[in-house]
């Protein structure tokens, strides 16, 4: 099974349709089953605008210079 988005095999996708599709398919098998579990996406500073989930996702940021720092969803969508 090779995952597509708009006829581009996974393979051949950048990292924003790769994190995508990963959160398509999360979406897909939790509601089939009902599972709402957390998701941790890497790399989600190359993607603008990420699929969103009926699970909680836990979305890991680089930021040259930076400490490590948490920040809830709600403070995300304030800035």
């Amino acid at each position: 099974c090779v995952p597509l988005l708009n006829g581009i095999p996974y393979a051949s996708m950048n990292t924003a349709g790769r994190i995508n599709v990963g959160l398509d398919i999360c979406n897909v098998l939790g509601g089939g089953k009902g599972l709402r579990l957390p998701i941790f996406v890497d790399h989600c500073e190359s993607n603008s605008y990420p699929l969103a989930t009926d699970a909680q996702q836990i979305r890991l940021i680089v930021v040259k210079g930076s400490a490590l720092e948490l920040q809830s969803t709600k403070e995300l969508q304030l800035k």
